[in-house]
């Protein structure tokens, strides 16, 4: 008789100390430190570029968005000659993403799908960046635009996780208060750089608190262009260095919601 009572609280309790096949598993918590993980490139829509407007006061402006929307943010601004799908013609846009980075090319005013704006070119990344990031990103700069980050970065580097200036124009602008770029910075050149010596961007690294400086070989100007995957493969080596700031998830906002070009606002991530 003892003997079937054991086997009948046996057969009652083992369903409640194996575990639970069917629940549900959690969601993995975001990285909270070190290199992120590369994209899973099978996720539902995380290297899918998506085009989408922020509305900055009169301006009107057009992103191209790709990557994990708990990734370390990289803005990727252009020069005169290029705009924010350069960046996604040349790779280096799904290079980042696939290296686990949130990535927005931007269309600066009068570039691209932007229209020209009032906002003064100095003030503008003030009143765009906390549209585009929740956390703090690094910001990409070559060449011309370079007259919209300098101005910004003297005065705000503490808001930056880094700064990448490619070529920039605008170093005597802030000549005097380079010493106010504190964050971590990599100063980006082409060794046959006719308008701009690279000894200017050697220069420019040298008075940074914690500036580094990348020389391309052979390349002109827009010096990305002459090797695209050594350009990436070099940011993303940057990248990986900066102490990550993913607390929460990055959501691109604006006075007004951000829409598609067809006028439809895009999912909520």
């Amino acid at each position: 008789m003892n003997a079937t009572l054991c086997l009948l609280l046996m057969a009652f309790s083992l369903p409640f100390l194996l575990p639970n096949q069917d629940a549900p598993k959690s969601p993995p918590p975001p990285p909270q430190g070190g290199k992120p993980q590369p994209a899973d490139p099978a996720a539902d829509g995380v290297l899918k570029v998506e085009s989408q407007t922020v509305v900055v006061e009169d301006c009107t402006i057009r992103v191209l968005a790709s990557g994990p929307e708990y990734g370390q943010v990289v803005i990727l601004l252009h020069g005169q000659a290029f705009q924010a799908k350069t960046w996604e013609e040349q790779g280096i846009l799904k290079a980042l993403a696939k290296s686990g980075r949130r990535v927005v090319a931007v269309d600066l005013p009068g570039f691209g799908q932007s229209a020209k704006c009032a906002v003064a070119r100095e003030k503008l990344l003030g009143k765009l960046i906390p549209l585009l990031a929740k956390t703090k990103p690094v910001v990409v700069a070559p060449s011309m635009s370079g007259g919209y980050a300098l101005p910004y970065v003297v005065e705000n580097a503490e808001k930056l996780a880094g700064f990448v200036p490619v070529a920039p124009v605008g170093l005597k602008d802030v000549a005097d208060r380079m010493d106010r770029i504190t964050c971590p910075t990599l100063v980006v050149w082409g060794e046959r750089d006719e308008g701009h010596p690279y000894k200017e961007g050697e220069a420019f690294a040298a008075k940074l608190p914690k500036g580094e400086f990348y020389l391309m070989p052979g390349a002109p100007h827009p010096c990305y262009l002459n090797d695209p995957a050594a350009f990436a493969e070099r940011l993303i080596k940057f990248l990986d260095e900066i102490p990550p700031d993913r607390t929460s998830p990055r959501i691109l906002g604006g006075d007004s919601p951000p829409r598609s070009p067809g006028g439809e606002s895009p999912p909520k991530p």
